[in-house]
């Protein structure tokens, strides 16, 4: 039988004690949910895209009751998708600047997520800089990270997810 041992970590040295979270933190972690949304800002009103209209449109025909997801209303879009669309549309609306805001509050998620893990194992500013520069490169209007795409949304679970087996690791 082989010795269990735990992975090695990403940076080659063990994890740091987990710091508390200062004020200094929580105003770091605001400041790049400000310009993430900065950088999505000029796109907000803009038209649809088709992901998002894919998106839109059967989750509108689901919501108003005029068919059933993949009956009436098929379309080949992953299903966890269209119950988080009605989730917008239930709390922030149904325009495209409701569907935005959705997105940049999950990128905030994420960008948390992504200051949690790099500050296990580099001190600042490290951490705040790995969350300023998520937030900017997936906000690129070249990758449509401004939009209410599955990718944009997808990244917020999968980040905690690696947290979580971070954790689970230790």
């Amino acid at each position: 039988d082989l010795p269990v041992t735990s992975p090695p970590s990403p940076t080659g040295s063990t994890p740091r004690p987990a710091p508390s979270i200062s004020r200094r933190d929580i105003a770091w972690l605001g400041l790049v949910c400000l310009v993430a949304l900065l950088v999505r800002l000029p796109f907000l009103t803009m038209p649809m895209i088709a992901d998002e209209g894919g998106y839109a449109y059967p989750t509108r025909g689901w919501l108003n009751g005029t068919g059933q997801l993949y009956d009436d209303l098929w379309i080949s879009r992953p299903q966890g998708i269209f119950y988080l669309y009605a989730v917008i549309f239930e709390t922030l609306g149904t325009d495209v600047v409701a569907l935005r805001l959705a997105a940049w509050i999950s990128a905030c998620g994420t960008a948390i997520a992504v200051w949690t893990i790099a500050r296990r194992w580099q001190p600042q500013p490290v951490p705040a800089i790995a969350s300023l520069l998520f937030v900017v490169v997936t906000g690129s209007p070249s990758l449509e990270g401004y939009t209410a795409n599955a990718e944009m949304f997808m990244m917020l679970p999968s980040a905690w997810c690696i947290w979580t087996l971070i954790k689970a690791a230790e």
